[in-house]
C-alpha cells in the first residue's frame, strides 16, 4: 500500500484501509519505519532511530508542535482526517524545516474547495478487543452558487474497553476521544 515516486507516500487504498488507526500505526510498514510505544493509545513514529523533536510532523502545512513532549505523548492528529501521508527524506524535508535530521512526515487532509456540490464521507470500525468502536462523518460544499463560500465540517469519535491479553484484562487501557473541526474557505 506505499508507492514511491521519490518520495514514500500512502497510496489512497492504503489510506482507506488503514482509517481510524494512530499515524504511527497507520505507517510503521514503512522502509525503515518503526514505532514507540508507551500504552495502548500511544505512539510515536520513529525513522532511523529518530522521534519527537527530531521526527518533524506538517500537518496540513502547520508544523505539529505537540509531539516533543516526551515518550508518553502522541502526535495530536484525528486520523480519520487523513486524507494523504507522505514521507520526505534527507534533503526534500530541510525545504520544509531546516531541523529536519529525520525527515519530515507530511500529513494532509481533504481540502475545503474540493467540490461545489454538497459532498461527504461516512467511516467506521469495529475492535473486538476492547468491545468498542469508532465513526467519523465529514460534510462539505459550497453554501450559495452567487457566493464563492466554501464549507466543511468533521466530527469523529471512539470508544473502547479495557484490553484484554490472553490471561488478564488489561486495566486502565480503554480510551474514549471525541474530535471536530470545521472550516470555511472563500
Amino acid at each position: 500500500s506505499w508507492e514511491a515516486d521519490g518520495n514514500i507516500q500512502l497510496t489512497k487504498m492504503g489510506v482507506r484501509e488503514s482509517a481510524g488507526m494512530h499515524l504511527a500505526d497507520r505507517i510503521v510498514y514503512m522502509p525503515g519505519m518503526q514505532v514507540l510505544k508507551s500504552g495502548n493509545t500511544i505512539s510515536k513514529p520513529i525513522y532511523h532511530g529518530l522521534h519527537s523533536s527530531r521526527r518533524i510532523i506538517f500537518n496540513n502545512g502547520v508544523r505539529q508542535e505537540g509531539q516533543y513532549w516526551v515518550a508518553e505523548h502522541a502526535p495530536e492528529i484525528d486520523s480519520y482526517l487523513i486524507d494523504n501521508i507522505e514521507l520526505l527524506d534527507g534533503v526534500e524535508g530541510l525545504a520544509y524545516a531546516p531541523d529536519a535530521i529525520g525527515g519530515i512526515i507530511k500529513v494532509e487532509s481533504e481540502g475545503v474547495f474540493e467540490g461545489d456540490t454538497l459532498h461527504g464521507d461516512f467511516q467506521s470500525s469495529l475492535s473486538s478487543n476492547g468491545r468498542g468502536g469508532s465513526a467519523a462523518l465529514l460534510i462539505g460544499g459550497r453554501l450559495a452558487q452567487k457566493i464563492p463560500l466554501y464549507y466543511q465540517f468533521q466530527g469523529s469519535l471512539k470508544k473502547l474497553g479495557d484490553v484484554k491479553s490472553p490471561n488478564v484484562i488489561l486495566t486502565n487501557t480503554g480510551t474514549e476521544e471525541y474530535n471536530y473541526s470545521y472550516a470555511l474557505g472563500y
